[in-house]
């Protein structure tokens, strides 16, 4: 099977940007205020139908995904009101009102739909469990052509899966899957913030209604979607546990933390509360100060980690939390024995 070539973006986004300037010049100049019914409807066309057509032509049989052309369909309509937005034209109107929602459902129909085609596949391969951070993580970035995007977007995704999911959680042997919530009771921490969260979000609100009630609202709205992502938080800590694969290790805190670490790149572990002085440190926690840590894997060579929404980070020393510490390092043991005998 032949492998698809990246894309030239000098032209693939110089294309649609040369298109959006040359409308913004169209805007600005004299001949747009004489004849500004017609071009207005002509610089539209340009915006939402020459920009994405140019755009899908450059990534045309190449590795990016042809659904990143309702990027530059919902950028070109954005400058489209923008820039003839005080003409009240219908046709802008129309596709405002009526083919940006449908895109909008289309994309997140795209996005569900894919998502089930890759889970029923990584069923049927045999895979009985699928860590849905992870697998969302890679969905979204191969459908968005953009891995940064792609983990932002997969975060949100993950809040609402994780908040309202009736999933059963995970038995945990302590020998392939160790839970790392219950001895030091951070949960209990967790969900004391929670309520005093939900506390403060319902008194501020009738406090900020004396001043205004637009600010009330989005207050409250962004308070109670911060303790929504602490809930989901709470929840996946159960959902995700550390779990010890064939080949590397996999080191999870809820939504705020991943580790992949093959074992062959361990230099040791050590069962202590200290924190290093050396090293390119990383603690899987939200709360450093409140969860704490009672294990250090040292590794041989610098791994990344990837933080709440994506974010990535460097390191060689992970700091992090079990309740069985000490059967934790004996199956470490093994299974680094199995991979390297010698």
């Amino acid at each position: 099977m032949q492998q698809l070539k990246a894309p030239n973006w000098k032209i693939a986004l110089g294309l649609p940007a040369l298109v959006i300037i040359c409308c913004i010049a169209i805007v600005l100049s004299p001949i747009y205020q004489i004849q500004k019914d017609q071009l207005s409807i002509a610089i539209l066309l340009d915006l939402i139908i020459s920009a994405p057509l140019l755009y899908y032509i450059s990534i045309y049989n190449t590795r990016v995904s042809k659904k990143t052309v309702t990027r530059v369909f919902m950028i070109g309509l954005f400058f489209g009101g923008l820039l003839i937005g005080k003409n009240n034209s219908t046709l802008l109107t129309t596709i405002k009102h009526w083919i940006a929602p449908l895109i909008e459902l289309w994309v997140v129909y795209s996005i569900v739909d894919t998502y089930l085609k890759a889970r029923k596949k990584a069923l049927h391969s045999g895979i009985s469990e699928i860590d849905f951070l992870p697998f969302c993580r890679e969905l979204i970035s191969s459908y968005t052509g953009n891995k940064k995007m792609g983990n932002v977007i997969a975060s949100e995704i993950a809040v609402l899966f994780y908040a309202f999911s009736f999933k059963r959680n995970p038995i945990v042997d302590h020998k392939i899957k160790f839970s790392y919530h219950k001895n030091n009771g951070i949960l209990l921490v967790l969900g004391t913030l929670l309520a005093l969260f939900l506390i403060e979000t319902t008194g501020m609100h009738f406090v900020f209604l004396l001043w205004s009630k637009t600010a009330a609202w989005i207050l409250t709205l962004l308070s109670t979607y911060t303790c929504l992502q602490l809930f989901a938080h709470m929840r996946s800590v159960i959902a995700r546990p550390i779990l010890l694969g064939e080949t590397k290790l996999e080191l999870h805190n809820g939504l705020v933390g991943d580790a992949i670490i093959p074992y062959t790149s361990i230099e040791s572990i050590e069962l202590t509360k200290q924190v290093p002085i050396e090293g390119m440190t990383q603690q899987l926690a939200l709360i450093k100060g409140l969860e704490g840590h009672n294990c250090i894997i040292r590794l041989s060579e610098t791994i990344t980690i990837t933080r709440m929404f994506g974010i990535e980070k460097q390191c060689n020393t992970i700091l992090f939390n079990c309740d069985q510490p000490m059967l934790f390092e004996a199956e470490i043991k093994k299974m680094r024995t199995v991979i390297s005998p010698h």
